[in-house]
């Protein structure tokens, strides 16, 4: 787990502008993104929006999804004075985090509860804030596995959380994920476990 501290680096759908994920709402986004180089100006902008909203953020995703994001930030000049607090910004290995809640091909409720809830406990108590900026890539992870069902079942999980952790979080998935079968599962199942979805 990389957490980047002091001086270092449900239910219907809508239409929503970006910018109204800064407000500290308690939202659940759903963005779609065509490749690789739209999620990673996507995350750049979650980020570059989120620092003046004080809010800590926690990005989980892949290794090389990762890695080009801190490319892009620092190409952006934001260096590693702009987290400046505890916990301000962490980044996470999206299989990593997976291993610690899945069991026999789905997400476990008391192991999710206790990493993903816990995380974002710990992450609210570092930084003193009362709300978390989160990214999740894992559950498109799942869904190009063709694990559609553990998708759907941790989109639902991070909705059950919601009572007692304030976060807003948002989601993204690769177009290309919904042109083969998926076991029974479309794109109207994701977007109706999400508060809002942004288009690609």
């Amino acid at each position: 787990i990389d957490c980047y501290g002091r001086g270092r680096m449900a239910n219907a759908s809508s239409r929503l502008d970006p910018r109204a994920l800064d407000r500290g709402q308690h939202d659940h986004a759903l963005q779609f993104y065509r490749d690789d180089a739209a999620l990673i100006e996507m995350l750049a902008r979650f980020v570059r929006q989120g620092l003046p909203s004080g809010q800590p953020l926690v990005l989980i995703a892949t290794a090389p999804h990762r890695e080009a994001l801190l490319r892009r930030l620092e190409r952006d000049g934001i260096a590693a004075g702009a987290f400046g607090r505890p916990g301000a910004l962490c980044m996470l290995d999206a299989h990593e985090i997976m291993a610690t809640f899945m069991v026999d091909g789905m997400p476990d409720t008391d192991k999710f509860n206790a990493s993903i809830g816990g995380l974002i406990a710990r992450v609210q108590k570092a930084s003193g804030s009362g709300s978390v900026r989160a990214f999740g890539e894992m559950v498109d992870v799942l869904w190009r596995e063709g694990n559609a069902a553990a998708a759907i079942r941790l989109e639902m999980l991070w909705n059950s959380i919601a009572a007692s952790h304030r976060f807003t979080l948002l989601c993204a998935y690769a177009l290309d994920n919904f042109y083969s079968d998926t076991h029974g599962f479309d794109i109207g199942d994701v977007c109706h476990l999400h508060t809002h979805v942004l288009p690609a």
